[in-house]
């Protein structure tokens, strides 16, 4: 769980490193359901270039201990510190990146959106080895929306090409990490990563605020819409079939398909 000051900060930055939260006992069984998750995807279908990468959800069987992490307090705790008890945990899921950047970009643009991504990389890495970078503050108007109104987002920024600037270029904050680090950030703040390598491994969870407002709640719908569009470019489904059965008649679980349900991330 969170202290009051690591909460403020988050806030405050749109961003919190954890250090060692992971024991060397779990790292190897992340890595060992890694390497399981990754055979199955790329029996489905292998990344057509080498700045593709493969995503999959880590909600099915196949990844007990991964999965159980979106209803651990470790990470479920925290983002009911900070968005309320109601929290809604949306997706478990892993990546192997092959590119040398990521591009500048929020998760979402609609600053009524609100939300947090646990990510967690399983090798040590650093700004020239594709470290997570982001602009502390990007998640609040006006320094979101500014920009966006200069084109910083995407692989062809028309505000990187006119001003001859690269992805490292911009101000940023490095999120050195080692093996066992986690790092959270609110869904709106700017980031992208540099350099790495064709075998960057990096696990993530995502839990939305279940919105109090109109403004909020739309928000919600249209992102919804959004995930439903890009929903092709994972190799399985976001929810495997055995976690919508909720065989275990887990309460907090059902809560959360009922969500997906009504705001239809699943229909």
């Amino acid at each position: 769980m969170l202290t009051q000051s690591q909460i403020d900060f988050y806030h405050t930055f749109g961003f919190l490193q954890i250090h060692h939260y992971f024991t060397e006992n779990e790292l190897a069984i992340i890595n060992a359901e890694f390497e399981t998750g990754m055979a199955i995807a790329e029996t489905i279908d292998k990344p057509r270039n080498d700045n593709e990468h493969l995503k999959w959800s880590t909600l099915g069987p196949e990844s007990p201990f991964l999965r159980s992490l979106q209803e651990d307090t470790r990470f479920l705790g925290v983002a009911e510190q900070i968005y309320g008890a109601d929290a809604v945990g949306v997706f478990c899921k892993s990546n192997r990146f092959s590119g040398n950047a990521t591009a500048w970009h929020p998760d979402v643009e609609n600053v009524r959106f609100q939300g947090i991504k646990f990510l967690f990389y399983l090798q040590s890495i650093d700004g020239d080895s594709g470290a997570l970078r982001v602009i502390p503050g990007s998640h609040k108007n006006p320094l979101h929306d500014a920009l966006l109104a200069i084109k910083l987002r995407g692989p062809y920024s028309p505000y990187l090409k006119a001003s001859g600037l690269n992805i490292n270029d911009i101000p940023a904050h490095i999120c050195k990490s080692e093996p066992g680090d986690v790092i959270a950030f609110d869904f709106r703040i700017w980031h992208a990563a540099w350099g790495g390598t064709t075998d960057r491994r990096m696990c993530a969870l995502n839990y939305y605020k279940n919105p109090k407002t109109e403004e909020e709640e739309g928000a919600v719908i249209e992102l919804a819409e959004i995930t439903k569009e890009n929903e092709g470019r994972f190799l399985n489904p976001h929810y495997h079939p055995d976690w919508l059965k909720n065989g275990e008649g887990n309460v907090r679980r059902q809560r959360w398909i009922d969500w997906l349900h009504h705001y239809n991330y699943l229909d």
